[in-house]
């Protein structure tokens, strides 16, 4: 079976606390200077081999997402801002389409309604 892709996001700190475990035990010539799949395959085998004889445990809870709400407020003004900006964008665009259907309706009205008073004026005769 082939490997799988694992992506996730890391907290600056522990990629510190993996890169300096990794120039230290499996060092290379590479950009960040260690093998960085070899390093956390082997933290991530050490983990699991840990929770599982019992040396290690962590307790089992539910996952928060943590949210940072200055980034909701700014995603949130963001959202606004944008919605506005698109209903300017409409506007501007479709206003003046509006605008020539708008009258070619009025005036096709005014003639409708001006055949129909001919019409019923001959009906009256």
């Amino acid at each position: 079976m082939a490997n799988k892709l694992l992506n996730f996001r890391c907290p600056p700190e522990l990629l510190e606390a993996i890169d300096a475990l990794g120039v230290q035990r499996y060092p290379t010539d590479s950009d960040n200077g260690y093998d960085r799949t070899k390093t956390l395959l082997d933290i991530i085998s050490a983990g699991i081999q840990a929770l599982s004889d019992g040396s290690v445990e962590i307790p089992i809870g539910k996952t928060e997402r943590k949210t940072d709400s200055k980034t909701d407020i700014d995603s949130e003004e963001l959202k606004e801002e944008l919605k506005e900006e698109l209903k300017q964008a409409l506007r501007a665009e479709l206003l003046p389409e509006f605008s020539v259907l708008l009258r070619a309706l009025r005036d096709d009205f005014e003639y409708q309604s001006e055949q129909m008073e001919q019409r019923l004026k001959e009906l009256k005769v």
